[in-house]
């Protein structure tokens, strides 16, 4: 059962070549890295085949085959027959010519998928594979410029398995010492009981993980269940922006696509500097308080800038309310060195001479919402955002929750554990992920259709506008005279082209669907409506705090007759006045259908709703 052979009825009408590669092909099971939603198999010595289920109730299957470098994608079928057709269609001779056989044998190997799981979990051997799974792994996904780090070498081999394996039984100590302290047993009442409930989630997690399935998504997942749903999305976004950094690629002249910047607007004290710290001990990493216009690029040849440190790093900026408070000019001068850093290159006329270097960096800083929006955003607005902006908060429910929670010396010790695992999974995913990894990730064209809509409404509410004042002299309707009235005029003085918003929303799927399967990189990878929901998120955050409130109420209450502007306002908590002028910003702009009767046009509404109202809202 567990070792096809693949043979063939008509040998005698080819080549000696082919007949000899046919007759040594054998389709083994890579047992050790079976899963409940994963079946990779090996073909020969060449050919290299993953199955993933697309529906368990209806039996229907996707797959891609792998060989040289070639790919194939076998999408979704439910019979041999049609499998057969799909691998004929492959391109290959081996593989036209044993379609039908190779197909009935996976079809064999998933009707004893069910048994290849339980063996792998009960740790009994099979068949011997044929090709071991790192030299698969190389073959399916590995970038050109392979590193030799000690991540790369041993995080599929038996010492990472040992690190989950003490990792998990790490953290699973943890929650039953936190269960124990909080005396869950025992249905405690307030604050302890959210935090038992808490626990309870992260146990069903911890339960169902195991070493060979220990990737970023399970780490998201304890995350959540541990410090809270806001944590895990905010470490999620951070990450996943770090590894758009590997959609630039000098050595083979890949340098036009820019990776993802980000902001983090969050008030104080909500730990956005204790998440950016569980990736400061990457390698990859560059922790950064403060800078000045001149440590850039020092006019001094012997001072090391600042931008060779950046360069192939992902720069992170905890409190980048430091340079946003600067003086006007200064501030100015470092936002306008970063637009050209974001642009590849800074070069610096100085008094020893021109100075300058080709930089790639991402660049993640986090702001508290009051300097962002006085200080920060219409500078960057003027310029053309080169920032993606996450709006980020804790619920009160939480803020009553965590600092009891992170006060026990059993979670003391949790943060640890996940600021090692993070360091080594980031680390892994920077040394590993190629560009043509990330360029491959496959998109639905759904989900394409959608992201033009999402990056248009994006490229929208970075508009600059003012209000102009105007004083109309009019004919009173009840006494005929003549009277002065006063009359606020909105001017959209610049609109941001939707190419770069475009750009920096399909990076950023494509990252998330890699850097949740981190560090397990087997297959193709494909956008799924989880990468598109943060899309969407970020779509809405990356302008001024009251559009970003005014656009998700209009959202939640589309379908309320009774809502209006004064609602609105007062859902928000803004004057009608103010609420007024935004409403009228956003209807010049085509984003809402009217003033009064407030509408979102229906193919913003129609996206928004399908990735933020059915998962999970608004993110924080």
């Amino acid at each position: 059962m567990y070792s096809e052979r693949v043979s063939s009825s008509s040998e005698s009408d080819r080549g000696t070549e082919l007949k000899n590669v046919t007759a040594s092909l054998s389709l083994n099971p890579i047992v050790h890295h079976v899963t409940k939603t994963e079946l990779p198999l090996v073909l020969g010595d060449k050919f290299y085949i993953l199955i993933t289920r697309e529906s368990r109730k209806k039996k229907i299957y996707s797959g891609v085959i792998v060989w040289e470098d070639k790919r194939c994608i076998l999408e979704e079928f439910a019979s041999e027959d049609y499998l057969a057709k799909l691998i004929m269609q492959c391109g290959d001779p081996v593989l036209a010519s044993n379609a039908g056989e190779i197909a009935a044998a996976i079809l064999r190997f998933i009707k004893a998928w069910k048994a290849l799981v339980f063996e792998r979990k009960a740790r009994k051997a099979f068949n011997p594979i044929i090709v071991p799974y790192s030299r698969l792994e190389r073959r399916v996904t590995a970038p050109q410029n392979l590193s030799a780090s000690s991540a790369n070498q041993s995080l599929w081999s038996d010492s990472w398995n040992n690190y989950g394996i003490e990792w998990l039984a790490g953290v699973r100590g943890i929650v039953k010492e936190l269960n124990e302290r909080f005396g869950c047993a025992s249905k405690p009442s307030g604050t302890r009981s959210i935090i038992c409930s808490l626990l309870e989630k992260a146990s069903t997690v911890l339960n169902n993980a195991s070493p060979d399935s220990l990737d970023f998504n399970t780490v998201f997942n304890i995350v959540r269940y541990m410090l809270g749903d806001n944590i895990a999305e905010l470490l999620e976004i951070i990450v996943t922006c770090g590894l758009t950094l590997r959609f630039v690629d000098r050595a083979s002249g890949v340098v036009g696509n820019r990776p993802n910047w980000l902001l983090v607007i969050a008030p104080p004290s909500s730990f956005k500097t204790t998440v950016m710290q569980m990736l400061k001990g990457s390698s990859h990493v560059l922790f950064i308080d403060n800078v000045t216009t001149a440590s850039f690029l020092p006019a001094d040849p012997e001072q090391e800038p600042l931008i060779v440190e950046m360069h192939n790093k992902v720069t992170l900026f905890p409190t980048l309310s430091l340079i946003a408070e600067k003086d006007e000019r200064e501030a100015r001068e470092i936002l306008a060195i970063l637009e050209r850093v974001y642009d590849g290159e800074y070069r610096r006329r100085t008094s020893k001479g021109l100075r300058g270097y080709e930089v790639d960096t991402v660049v993640i800083g986090a702001l508290t919402p009051d300097v962002f929006e006085l200080r920060l955003l219409p500078r960057m607005i003027s310029y053309g955002s080169r920032f993606l902006v996450y709006r980020y908060s804790i619920p009160k429910t939480m803020y009553d929750v965590l600092p009891e929670l992170l006060a026990s010396s059993p979670m003391q010790k949790f943060m640890l554990l996940l600021n090692d695992i993070v360091q080594k999974l980031f680390t892994y995913a920077m040394e590993n992920v190629s560009t043509g990894m990330l360029t491959g990730v496959a998109l639905t064209q759904q989900h394409i259709e959608d992201l033009h809509v999402l990056s248009e409404l994006l490229s929208l509410l970075r508009s600059v506008f003012r209000v102009r004042v105007e004083f109309l002299r009019v004919e009173d309707e009840r006494t005929g005279e003549e009277k002065t009235i006063r009359e606020e005029v909105i001017e959209i003085s610049q609109t941001d082209v939707p190419v770069r918003a475009f750009m920096q929303l399909l990076n950023f799927v494509k990252a998330n669907a890699v850097i949740r399967k981190t560090p397990k990189f087997l297959g193709y990878h494909t956008v799924d409506d989880h990468a598109m929901r943060l899309a969407a998120i970020l779509s809405i955050s990356s302008s001024y705090k009251y559009m970003y409130d005014i656009v998700y109420d209009v959202l939640i209450n589309q379908d309320i007759a009774s809502f209006s502007s004064s609602t609105l306002a007062r859902d928000i908590g803004l004057s009608k006045t103010t609420t007024y002028r935004y409403l009228k910003a956003l209807y010049s702009l085509g984003v809402i259908t009217g003033t009064e009767m407030i509408k979102l046009d229906s193919k913003y509404y129609r996206v928004l709703a399908k990735y933020l109202l059915g998962g999970g809202g608004k993110g924080g």
